[in-house]
């Protein structure tokens, strides 16, 4: 009885210090999410709202409206972004569909090949179908009259860069599915469409119109694809570099990159909408769904697979391809000519070693600190109720926000002379922590 008696006071003790250790935790992440994130763009957008003379004004909205091209390419964006979504979500929906929902032999490849987008640079894809569809391109001919410097080739750059993030999130949506559903749906004879119209879709909604967000907000801001293979074709993202980069014009720019964030704000609040809807409607009851073999099902769904996966290691495989080759596409003998000037004689070298060292350091320190924050928001209930969602606002604004952007919003924060964090500024430490923002 002494033993519990003491012990009592101890249990209630640690409770509240690890309820006030994840509070303290989660309002230190918010401080550095507002250090770094927040005030950055702060600064940047506020440029938007003072005129030269450094007076509150709306005079840069009104020579934005009044520029010419610039409201083409507010629409340009919007639609091409619902074009991507559109064509994007479903595509990813079957192969996930496929991976889940069907005995495929080899499911761990097809899982990999699908995501294997993430191993480069946006860009890649851009270059690749410059090299597959572009004026001396290998299958010039299945465009017809059409260019693929323009919207086409968004597009279709797009949705090969924004396929594998929607995969991500239509897999683990459609692993949640509860077996009792189905075995109901089949004791009443449901056809395979009825259970798939009535069970499957349902179960997977949430994660549809999350990834549908997702891909809508990534096509809106995304500035490399646009730059490479656009052609003349204006969108906001690559007007945020024309009018920051080009001209200068920091207030303009200012401007576009506020309607770039419309976008993702709205995105966001549906999304958190619908995340709170999802985790209502989960229980601790539901069994996992095994599915069967059935030919009739699974050797279509393989086809697919087999056809996005030679679509996907296409694009990998040009841009290769094309790196080992002299002169394309007049001088196809295989070399090593443009790895050795890039490397060596141009001094890349050195870039290359840098961007790894970055990429190693944003690694060690974004993964536990995103880790952390993640973990603090879904479990940590202590603390003021503002608090939580807040944090998860502010670690999801990056999504909708252009590198370019952020990158400027550093410039303008950190070179300031006034600002205390302003020794970070030409280090690479403010590389690391920009990328771990973005």
């Amino acid at each position: 009885m002494t033993r519990l008696a003491w012990s009592l006071p101890r249990l209630g003790e640690g409770r509240s210090t690890s309820e006030r250790l994840g509070t303290g935790l989660l309002v230190g992440a918010a401080l550095l999410l507002c250090a770094f994130l927040i005030l950055p763009l702060g600064v940047l957008l506020l440029g938007s709202l003072f005129d030269e003379a450094g007076e509150l004004s709306l005079v840069r909205f009104a020579e934005f409206a009044s520029t010419p091209g610039m409201g083409r390419a507010v629409w340009n964006t919007i639609w091409v972004a619902v074009v991507v979504t559109v064509l994007t979500v479903p595509l990813a929906f079957l192969y996930a569909y496929a991976i889940q929902r069907a005995c495929l032999p080899l499911r761990g490849v097809w899982r990999i090949v699908g995501l294997s987008a993430l191993l480069g640079p946006s860009l890649v894809g851009a270059i690749s179908f410059i090299q597959w569809f572009g004026t001396q391109g290998v299958l010039k001919s299945w465009l017809g009259e059409h260019s693929v410097y323009g919207p086409i080739g968004i597009i279709i750059s797009t949705v090969y860069a924004s396929f594998p993030h929607a995969l991500m999130i239509l897999v683990v949506a459609l692993a949640t599915a509860d077996a009792r559903l189905f075995e109901a749906a089949e004791a009443l004879s449901a056809s395979r469409w009825r259970k798939f119209v009535t069970v499957t879709l349902p179960s997977a909604r949430y994660g549809l119109i999350s990834a549908a967000l997702v891909v809508f907000s990534y096509s809106v801001s995304e500035f490399g694809i646009p730059k490479v293979i656009g052609g003349n074709f204006p969108v906001l993202a690559v007007e945020v570099y024309v009018q920051v980069v080009g001209m200068h014009n920091f207030g303009r720019g200012a401007v576009v990159a506020l309607l770039l964030l419309f976008p993702v704000l709205l995105a966001f609040l549906v999304d958190w909408r619908i995340q709170r809807k999802q985790q209502a409607s989960l229980t601790a009851r539901a069994v996992p769904y095994v599915p069967r073999p059935d030919w009739r099902r699974d050797l279509p769904l393989l086809a697919y697979c087999v056809l996005v996966s030679v679509a996907m290691l296409g694009v990998l495989g040009m841009a290769a391809y094309t790196s080992l080759v002299k002169f394309w596409p007049y001088n196809l003998e295989l070399s090593l000519t443009h790895y050795r000037y890039g490397l060596a004689e141009a001094g890349v070298l050195d870039a290359y070693l840098n961007s790894l060292k970055i990429a190693g350091l944003t690694t060690l320190v974004g993964t536990p600190f995103i880790f952390l924050v993640a973990y603090l928001v879904e479990k940590n209930r202590s603390g003021p109720a503002w608090l939580r969602p807040l944090v998860q606002g502010a670690a999801a604004l990056p999504m909708g926000v252009p590198g370019l952007v952020l990158g400027i919003g550093y410039i303008l924060f950190f070179n300031h002379p006034s600002n205390p964090l302003n020794g970070l500024y030409h280090t690479l430490a403010i590389m690391v922590i920009a990328n771990v923002v973005h």
